[in-house]
């Protein structure tokens, strides 16, 4: 294990967001052309303050009362569930983990950009018995999963701009179906009309950045020799947190202090370093060899 001595702490910054790495956009995005809008439906889009303010909004517009249960499903099917999502469910309605036969709604939590192979042949099941699908792609934007995108496939699918692009604010919510968000004081509207034009900005490149994010798990999944963390099904995925069993402690957190070390689990002995798109790959570089000295 490493010593948590100043002397041999990694100088390494990885961030969660790419909004702390926006000074790199346009290196990141290089001499590509603009392919546009990345979604291969037509749906009605309704923009923000954020993802959970969205959610919230449009379960209350749906009227449900606490003999509806909203089903939360999340790829890995932990025990683990994001508190934006269930306790905004929990504010409208009933909430399972399971479908069962008073499930109004499915929440879908693609996480932590991992997406179930099934999903799609899940998905179309669920809305032949009548059950409205929400795709939460809080993590994953612009993966193609079986013949459409991540989130072309449920009635909704909610997107969080800060956590896929660099934007500080921001939710986007497509629907199959008209919805009115309620009124937004003139905060609330600024921060939702700066996450639209982030998207505006950075969605037509999301293929770059998953390539980026790709790039990125592979070399820490290659260079830190440590079993991977991942959904036991199978899925299509990019992974949003690069994600690693380490039960002997072969990396000392302590010696990365401007490192994002993702605790969103519970399960114990876990790393979770995050695939920004925009750091620079000299620092994930840098992490790697910091890591391979302290262990050689």
């Amino acid at each position: 294990m490493l010593s948590t001595g100043t002397e041999t702490r990694c100088d390494a910054r990885i961030s969660w967001s790419p909004w702390s790495n926006r000074d790199r956009l346009a290196e990141a995005i290089g001499d590509e052309g603009v392919p546009g809008w990345p979604f291969d439906s037509s749906r009605h889009e309704s923009w923000g303050p954020t993802g959970r303010w969205l959610l919230g909004s449009w379960l209350e517009d749906l009227g449900l009362d606490r003999s509806d249960v909203v089903t939360i499903l999340t790829t890995s099917q932990e025990q683990y569930v994001s508190i934006c999502v269930s306790v905004t469910a929990f504010n409208h309605a009933s909430v399972a983990r399971v479908v069962t036969d008073r499930t109004r709604v499915v929440i879908a939590i693609h996480e932590f950009g991992y997406v179930d192979a099934a999903f799609p042949g899940q998905c179309e099941e669920w809305r032949a018995r009548g059950i409205i699908v929400v795709e939460d792609c809080a993590h994953v934007a612009g993966l193609t999963v079986g013949s459409a995108r991540v989130g072309d496939y449920g009635d909704v699918a909610l997107f969080s701009m800060p956590k896929i692009i660099p934007a500080s604010t921001g939710g986007l919510l497509r629907t199959r179906k008209p919805f009115h968000p309620p009124a937004m004081d003139e905060t609330m509207s600024a921060a939702a009309m700066d996450g639209k034009a982030a998207a505006e900005q950075s969605f037509p490149y999301l293929d770059r950045f998953n390539a980026l994010r790709l790039e990125r798990y592979r070399l820490l999944r290659d260079g830190l020799g440590l079993p991977p963390s991942e959904p036991q099904r199978p899925t299509v995925s990019v992974p949003w947190y690069s994600m690693f069993v380490d039960e002997e402690h072969r990396v000392d957190t302590a010696a990365f202090p401007n490192v994002f070390w993702g605790q969103a689990t519970l399960e114990a002995n876990r790393l979770q370093i995050p695939t920004n798109p925009l750091v620079p790959l000299s620092q994930y570089e840098a992490l790697v060899a910091h890591v391979q000295l302290a262990n050689s």
